[in-house]
């Protein structure tokens, strides 16, 4: 941007960089995900079995479980974001590369696991893309990054089930190839990410986990997590194709859950995080994620289960910048990356014990079965935050 001068202004520096790393974050997302409505049929197709697809759905999980927290205190000490980045988008091209060429279950379980290891990497986008914006509110800054990683996985939802279809099981592995290379080509050069300030430890780590936002972020993160991957990215495509729904379909499906997954981030970031109080909105996501986990082994193939699909979206959109500005918000400056990955590398436990539990329930009780569980966790939670919200108004009194 020029002034009247002829200057260029200082803002526009930033924000450039900022609507590149909005941009980077939804291909990063869109690499992740484009296989992912055809990723449990795929794995049966090559001979696994339903149980064995929840596992390598699961298996994406374990290595954020098991970095996330160690790769968030090295870039805090190191003072750099770039390199985390970079590896980021090269992980995804070579999970994604493996699944197209090696496509027998055993490789499918191995590369989610590399997949697992990019997405382990997101405190390092989110933190990058928090830092360039200057936003002073963190639920609005969070917003964004949640509207580009919904972005991305509503694209990946809808090109990935559409080129299946079209092109063949293979195409959306392929596709996801040439998605991390744009990503690495948006980052653009080191020189556009300087060092931050160097303060993260061991022991700033302890502190970080000490912090109660830090951990009833994380509980409430699991939860949201085991949910989504029980059913959105776990049991409802199975279930949906079970009823007759298409390859495009539930491309559709995915796309739907993630489109209202956007409105509401948007909507929470900017308006009703301002006016609302966040357990409030957690409350009321919760509940409505519950109850439309509950529905969608009732309602078949039709505009029912897209309806339940799109209320499931939208309470996760609705939670998750909540969860993450509540994550941040005690945390000291210097040490946020490590408080995110933190947040980041707990709810990995939602991601690996949803799908391994919906796996065993499916084994015992049929493809109904986990809905009705996952229902009864997004009640919990439920209850869990009356609980706080409570313990927040009368706390004990000190002893004496």
């Amino acid at each position: 941007m020029v002034n009247a001068r002829g200057e260029t202004s200082r803002a526009s520096g930033p924000f450039r960089q900022a609507i590149r790393l909005l941009v980077a974050i939804g291909l990063f997302w869109m690499g992740l995900y484009l296989y992912i409505p055809i990723l449990t049929l795929d794995v049966v197709r090559h001979g696994g079995t339903a149980a064995f697809a929840g596992l390598v759905v699961a298996a994406y999980g374990v290595p954020q479980l098991l970095v996330r927290i160690s790769l968030g205190i090295w870039a805090d000490r190191l003072g750099r974001l770039y390199p985390f980045m970079v590896g980021g988008f090269i992980l995804v091209l070579l999970s994604s590369l493996g699944m197209a060429v090696w496509q027998v279950p055993l490789m499918f379980l191995l590369l989610r696991v590399v997949a697992g290891l990019a997405a382990s990497t997101w405190a390092m986008f989110t933190m990058a893309y928090t830092e360039a914006a200057m936003s002073s509110h963190a639920a609005q800054a969070m917003g964004w990054v949640s509207f580009a990683n919904s972005v991305g996985q509503v694209v990946a939802s809808l090109v990935g089930g559409w080129a299946a279809d079209h092109w063949g099981w293979s195409s959306p592995f392929w596709l996801s190839v040439a998605v991390a290379l744009g990503g690495i080509l948006m980052l653009g050069r080191p020189k556009s990410y300087p060092p931050r300030s160097r303060g993260s430890s061991l022991q700033h780590w302890q502190k970080v986990m000490s912090l109660a936002s830090v951990r009833q972020a994380s509980l409430l993160g699991i939860v949201l997590q085991a949910l989504t991957f029980m059913t959105t990215y776990g049991y409802t495509p199975l279930l949906a194709a079970h009823e007759g729904l298409s390859r495009t379909g539930l491309g559709l499906l995915t796309a739907v859950s993630l489109v209202s997954s956007i409105g509401a981030t948007v909507l929470t970031g900017s308006w009703l995080s301002r006016r609302v109080a966040s357990r409030t909105l957690l409350m009321g996501s919760f509940a409505a994620m519950a109850g439309s986990i509950v529905l969608t082994p009732w309602v078949g193939a039709g505009w029912g289960l897209f309806a339940t699909q799109a209320v499931l979206g939208a309470s996760r959109g609705m939670a998750t910048p909540l969860l993450m500005a509540w994550t941040i918000q005690d945390a000291p400056q210097d040490q946020r990356t490590t408080a995110m990955a933190t947040y980041q590398s707990l709810y990995s436990i939602g991601m690996i014990g949803g799908p391994v539990l919906a796996a065993r329930i499916v084994a015992q009780w049929g493809l109904s079965a986990p809905f009705a569980v996952a229902g009864g966790i997004g009640a919990i939670a439920v209850i869990s935050l009356r609980w706080m919200r409570r313990a927040r108004a009368h706390p004990k009194p000190a002893q004496p």
